[in-house]
């Protein structure tokens, strides 16, 4: 399976696309991609939409979906000794106490808005182009540029609204209202959806179907109170229903399938970024997450980076029988034959009046323990349950070859029993249930917004999707471990980053910063 992925991504023409910046919109056009030499086939159509999706490549960067859930009570970064001080920026970001500058909200704005400007110059070149093939694919790039402005209006809220790639030498974007980009998604997805193609399966696996456009949409309504001030839950009940009605998906029956090398073959996948450690790279979660040890285990070509964990209250809130905890790493650790010992060759015995020495209080041997002892400066080395969620494929470097779910039908479920409950539908529990039972739990009697919330973070943990729940349900400005209680108005959206500020002097700074 794992050649036919590499195939599939040379076929898409995984080619590293040029950066663009929301400030400068009248780039080269790189190549011949003319209309008449270039899209009189679907096969070099296919082959021009690969600049579109590989900017998907970043999804599950160190600083992108991952970084989300640093923001939320489910994952944190330590700074164990001279480790992951990073100048602050992972302390500043768990406690949401984060600047105008932050290196990862500038990276952010970057992937949002080089995925909307390829998609720009690709639809410019596509009408250039005309015909049958042209028109599914405008569809199809206007659907994936919705995706990229969600995400905009989500996280930033007030962006600019860019349609156009042949514009002036001194054009400079302005700003729209953050319901003035809501308003834009939701009609260019109505727009798209009845042309995009219903076909599930191998050959539109990690595109933009009619089913992730309507779970695109299905997001928009769930979240509109947050964006406009007016909630849709019927809007987005009756979306949602659109999806599971279609029966093209299903739960697979083990939960880590959906992670795997190569999991084209999910049921559930409607969304998903499929990287591969050779021809498109860009998932690096077992590096910002595993022991240093672990390089043993694995056979890594270089050391991990003892970063990214879980906090212990996320990790003991998972039942006993919760088999979707089997994809975060605890307890003793072993070398590749599951009976070595993974011993740490720095240990020194734990001194609490030498913080700076902390490194291991139960002995050589690695065991990772879900508590941690502190946020920094001395937190050990074996603190903070790992990310093993993922396949990791022995013998890579810093990328895994690992497919990255964007949506998955048990969000769907999830996001189904949410509208239901939200809109007194007994129906609630069954399509919870459903999620439960997957993972091998007893069913539930009674749904509540704690469950609902709680499941959601149990089955879609380091996705990306936890800071938008916890915001949509007022919870993102609570206390958590080494985090005191934040203004969820001001916090719940990021600053525009100063440095696109400082490029354009049409934009305006969001509230608070």
């Amino acid at each position: 399976m794992k050649n036919f992925k590499r195939f599939y991504i040379l076929f898409l023409g995984c080619i590293l696309a040029t950066n663009y910046s929301c400030t400068n919109l009248d780039e080269e056009v790189y190549g011949d991609l003319t209309g008449d030499t270039f899209f009189n086939t679907e096969e070099n159509l296919l082959r021009a939409f690969g600049t579109s999706y590989t900017i998907l490549y970043r999804y599950g960067a160190q600083y992108s979906a991952p970084s989300l859930d640093v923001a939320t009570d489910l994952f944190t970064v330590p700074t164990r000794g001279g480790d992951w001080l990073d100048g602050g920026r992972w302390q500043r970001l768990h406690r949401h106490e984060w600047t105008t500058n932050e290196f990862y909200i500038n990276n952010m704005w970057s992937f949002i808005f080089d995925g909307v400007n390829i998609c720009n110059q690709l639809i410019f070149q596509f009408e250039l182009a005309g015909g049958a093939l042209a028109e599914n694919a405008i569809a199809e790039l206007r659907a994936l540029r919705a995706f990229y402005y969600f995400w905009g209006v989500d996280i930033f809220g007030n962006i600019p609204i860019e349609t156009e790639f042949d514009v002036p030498d001194d054009y400079i974007p302005t700003q729209n209202t953050r319901e003035e980009v809501y308003n834009f998604i939701e009609e260019e997805l109505l727009a798209v959806i009845p042309i995009l193609t219903e076909e599930v399966g191998p050959v539109t696996y990690g595109r933009m179907t009619k089913y992730g456009a309507l779970t695109t949409l299905a997001k928009l309504y769930l979240n509109a109170e947050i964006y406009t001030g007016t909630p849709q839950w019927q809007k987005a009940d009756d979306v949602l229903d659109q999806i599971i009605d279609a029966n093209k998906y299903d739960l697979t029956p083990n939960y880590l399938d959906n992670f795997l090398i190569d999991a084209s073959g999910s049921t559930e996948s409607i969304l998903s970024v499929p990287y591969d450690d050779v021809f498109a790279g860009g998932l690096t979660l077992h590096y910002f997450s595993l022991h240093y040890q672990h390089q043993e285990k694995f056979g890594l070509q270089a050391t991990p980076w003892n970063g990214i964990c879980a906090m212990e209250e996320f990790y003991n809130s998972f039942e006993d029988t919760d088999k979707r905890r089997e994809g975060l790493l605890a307890g003793p650790q072993f070398g590749s034959d599951g009976v070595t010992p993974l011993t740490d060759p720095l240990y020194e015995p734990f001194d609490p009046t030498n913080p700076a020495g902390v490194f291991d209080q139960d002995g050589p041997n690695i065991n990772l323990t879900p508590a941690i002892n502190e946020l920094e400066p001395g937190a050990l080395r074996q603190a903070g349950a790992r990310i093993g969620k993922f396949e990791i494929e022995e013998g890579i470097d810093a990328d895994n070859s690992a497919d990255f779910p964007i949506y998955r039908y048990s969000d769907v479920l999830l996001m189904k029993a949410e509208t239901a409950w939200r809109l007194n539908d007994a129906s609630a529990i069954d399509y919870v249930n459903m999620v439960r039972e997957r993972a091998t739990l007893d069913p539930v009697t009674t749904v509540d917004e704690d469950l609902i919330l709680a499941e959601r973070g149990k089955e879609l943990y380091i996705e990306g999707h936890r800071r938008t729940d916890l915001i949509r349900f007022g919870r993102f400005g609570d206390a958590w471990w080494e985090k005191e209680v934040t203004d969820q108005s001001c916090i719940g959206l990021w600053p525009i980053p100063q440095p696109q500020i400082d490029a354009n002097p049409n934009l305006q700074q969001n509230p608070c910063y």
